[in-house]
């Protein structure tokens, strides 16, 4: 029987009273989760991130906190994700991560919530079934996280490890971590977190590296949710890909920019980006237990090996003014080596270079010599060697991209306190503005409508809230409040839960699954039921939000949305700012559930028949009745797209048509490519010239086509 059925573990370590070389059982420092209050017991028992947000406000000086969801501890695919929280040294606010690795399904076999006070009087701390340690370990000093696993594998045996690298040695404030696997040693392949500073936060603790040597969990045989993982065309396409598929499609659809978002990247310099990094591409690699893994390890001109995804290697390459993939590649194999947060980071030196194109350095830099132009590689890897020793340009650029942003007089894209970045989309804008965790876990927002059936999808997954007319679209701002709030509640359970945000998505957004099979089958038992599944579960998640807002008003922070002043008046529009506030405020951990708030807007705003109604003008045929004639029609495909159908062809057939028309030729045409369609609806988005189309749009002899498979992300 599970001892932890009904009650979390929490093991509580003052690093104050544990003596070198000395493990102390764990006796009275684990012990099973209880609050006096009952809003916070239900938040706590449902353990991961939940459970440490808890445990972070339970104490004047907030800790160090790790902590894994139930899901992990079930074993279930897919469900191998550790949250990292603490408080921010960057924004005061908090700090969270999810790092991958078998780190989560090893600290799971101990217990559920790691609480870590005080300061380590050795540099190591090491967990295991016996008990806890801390050993002084000299050797790894100025080590990046890959060298220094293989150092402490060879100490201890296998393990996992988590680690900073000399940028958090030294206390940047942008300094990140980083989980390594088991028996991979010195050919580890790192899963990196940091948004906020949580490298440096660790660093706080006296500490160089976590070992835990607890034999992982295994992933649980559950035929059911790996048959939907493999049957979701999207993931499938992601497992292929990896995420090196996102150049073309943000250009396809308008939405890559370079040099500090101020220039707009077309298809064909986006796909001579994608193919010099496809061409270092060597193997797939994901967290434990995932049949469809995510994450694509690139190899650089000079054999060097590691993992990589778009939102770090954009950040370090064309926002930098950097076109070729090895560049970018440098960049951010010198920001792992260092232990920096590469998106924060490569959002500091854009600045800074645009500071330099300008010719408006103030004050003290004006005369800095290695103030870095774009696309100059040499003086932009010296910048993150200067910030890693915080020195010189270096010294501003550790404090973040707010502090940059202040110091040189410029506009930048910030909000709580991290570097977003510009997105057309208005619903990834508002998400990215508002969430309370941060900017990353709300970039991925693939819920986007493509034809009446996926619509319909939609609708039922949003319901008792209206989806009103444009709110697919992601150029108007009709209804992005109620979708930002549904996709921020969500994204906050499936962290609680340890299960991978990607694969949700991409399942919910296939249809592969609804909300209530999902729920059932992830949720944490304290948020489970047969009933409504998938409201309890944004039950949750809504609760989870709320009391991350109670938490930072404590920690002094306004009771209201940082407004990020750079996407104002984006936010001004109806139905962004003001729609998402009267779903979320007050940010009360004791406030109505969910779905009594969804029901109490819908009611308000007198929109239930709206969610009933047609489908909006933009889904409505505008196809002409002309007479057709055989033609042909460019489509321009990527990834697991273009692999399967090519990534620029030619389709022949009676135009004009429609744009379901098209796809279902290209189908008919395939020998080993992905299906285009799943559940009746098309999988790709279509865009012409930069603009999204419906199944139903009209097309004619010679326009060109662009693919896109609608998940983002990573």
């Amino acid at each position: 029987m599970d001892e932890r059925a009904d009650r979390p573990w929490v093991i509580e370590l003052d690093l104050d009273r544990l003596a070198p070389g000395r493990s102390e059982p764990w006796g009275a420092s684990r012990r099973p989760f209880a609050s006096d209050d009952p809003e916070l017991d239900r938040l706590g028992r449902a353990s991961g991130e939940a459970l440490a947000l808890v445990e972070l406000a339970r104490r004047d000086d907030p800790p160090f906190v790790l902590a894994v969801g139930e899901a992990v501890r079930r074993g279930l695919p897919t469900a191998s994700r550790t949250s990292v929280v603490a408080r921010s040294p960057l924004s005061g606010l908090v700090a969270d991560g999810q790092v991958g690795s078998d780190l989560a399904r090893r600290l799971a076999a101990l217990g559920d919530a790691f609480v870590l006070r005080g300061r380590a009087r050795g540099n190591v701390l090491v967990l295991d079934e016996d008990g806890a340690s801390v050993e002084l370990v000299p050797d790894l000093a100025g080590l990046e996280p890959r060298e220094a696993h293989a150092r402490l594998e060879a100490r201890f045996g296998a393990a996992a490890t988590l680690s900073i690298g000399r940028a958090g040695e030294r206390g940047v404030p942008i300094a990140n971590l980083a989980a390594c696997s088991s028996g991979t040693g010195a050919t580890a392949l790192a899963h990196y977190v940091g948004r906020g500073g949580l490298g440096a936060a660790f660093a706080a603790r006296g500490l160089k590296a976590l070992v835990v040597r607890a034999p992982a969990i295994e992933t649980t045989a559950h035929p059911e949710l790996v048959r939907w993982l493999l049957a979701s065309p999207r993931l499938a396409a992601r497992a292929n890909e990896g995420t090196l598929e996102l150049p073309e499609s943000y250009a396809a659809r308008g939405d890559l920019f370079a040099r500090g978002g101020s220039v707009a990247v077309d298809r064909e310099q986006a796909r001579r980006v994608a193919e010099s990094l496809d061409r270092g591409a060597r193997a797939s690699h994901g967290c434990r237990g995932c049949p469809t893994p995510c994450g694509v390890v690139l190899e650089g001109a000079r054999g060097e090996r590691r993992g990589a995804r778009f939102s770090a290697g954009h950040a370090l390459g064309l926002n930098l003014g950097l076109e070729h993939g090895d560049d970018a590649f440098l960049l951010l194999a010198a920001c792992d080596r260092a232990g920096l947060d590469a998106k924060e980071l490569g959002a500091g030196l854009a600045l800074v270079a645009r500071a330099r194109a300008a010719g408006t350095m103030p004050g003290a830099f004006a005369t800095i010599a290695d103030a870095p132009r774009f696309g100059d590689r040499d003086a932009l890897l010296a910048c993150i060697e200067a910030t890693a020793e915080g020195r010189g340009i270096g010294a501003l650029l550790a404090r973040g991209v707010a502090s940059v942003a202040r110091e040189l007089g410029l506009d930048a894209a910030v909000a709580r306190g991290q570097a977003v970045r510009r997105e057309r989309s208005l619903a990834s804008l508002l998400g990215q503005c508002v969430a309370a965790r941060g900017p990353d876990p709300m970039r991925t927002f693939p819920f986007l409508a493509t034809d009446a059936a996926s619509r319909a999808r939609l609708v039922a997954l949003v319901a008792p809230l209206a989806l009103p007319a444009l709110a697919e679209d992601p150029d108007a701002a009709a209804g992005k409040g109620r979708l930002v709030w549904w996709h921020e509640n969500l994204a906050a359970a499936l962290d609680v839960a340890g299960f991978c945000a990607f694969s949700a998505g991409a399942l919910l957004a296939d249809g592969t699954v609804t909300l209530d099979e999902l729920a059932r089958v992830i949720a944490p038992r304290a948020w489970r039921s047969d009933d409504d599944a998938g409201w309890r579960l944004l039950d949750g998640g809504a609760r989870t939000v709320a009391w991350v807002r109670v938490l930072e008003r404590r920690f002094g922070a306004a009771p209201d949305v940082d407004r990020a002043a750079f996407a104002s008046a984006e936010l001004a529009l109806p139905g962004m700012l003001d729609e998402y506030l009267a779903l979320r405020e007050p940010a009360d951990a004791t406030a109505d559930s969910a779905l009594s708030r969804a029901r109490r807007f819908a009611l308000e705003a007198n929109q239930r028949a709206t969610a009933e109604s047609a489908p909006s003008a933009s889904l409505r045929s505008d196809a002409p009745r002309e007479p057709r004639a055989l033609g042909r029609v460019r489509v321009v495909a990527s990834g697991a797209l273009a692999a399967g159908y090519g990534g620029d062809r030619e389709v022949e057939l009676g135009l004009p048509c429609d744009v379901a028309a098209v796809l279902r030729a290209l189908e008919a045409s395939r020998i080993d490519g992905p299906a285009l369609f799943a559940a009746g609806s098309p999988v790709p988005a279509v865009f012409r010239d930069g603009k999204r189309l419906e199944p139903d749009a009209t097309v004619r002899a010679g326009d060109r086509l662009d693919l896109v498979l609608a998940i983002s992300g990573g």
